[in-house]
């Protein structure tokens, strides 16, 4: 959907704040993704989603801020990134620092640390397979 059409949907002050593109395969027919897959699953797909603006750039943030956003416990957010793990829908990896520092934005970086860990990557590789194997049908 274009910027043009966002603003007559919903109003230039809206199309300001920004928006995101999901695919309707995700919305209209879920259970194509898995068989088990409910609306928690789809709303922390969404936020992923919204975070993730460029190829191999995946979205990283921390329990907390996806916690407070979501207006969830964390036990539950871990249980539910669980269960989107096991539907091959997302592959959780561990960051780790790299000469001290994070390295951002750059995913085979992130993954080469050998420091403490950070926060988890969450590759949406699976997730985007799957779309391409559905959307091919």
């Amino acid at each position: 959907m274009s910027r043009t059409q966002i603003v007559k949907l919903y109003t230039e002050a809206v199309a300001t704040k920004g928006y995101t593109s999901i695919p309707n395969l995700i919305l209209a027919k879920p259970t194509l993704l898995h068989k088990n897959i409910k609306l928690h699953h789809l709303g922390l797909l969404v936020y992923f989603l919204n975070l993730y603006n460029e190829p191999d750039k995946y979205p990283y943030p921390s329990y907390n801020k996806m916690s407070k956003t979501l207006n969830i416990s964390i036990s539950t957010l871990k249980k539910y990134l669980k269960e989107l793990e096991e539907f091959k829908l997302i592959k959780r990896q561990q960051q780790r620092e790299q000469d001290g520092e994070r390295v951002k934005y750059n995913t085979t970086a992130q993954l080469k640390g050998t420091g403490n860990q950070t926060t988890n990557m969450y590759n949406l590789g699976p997730l985007i397979h799957k779309l391409t194997l559905l959307s091919n049908k």
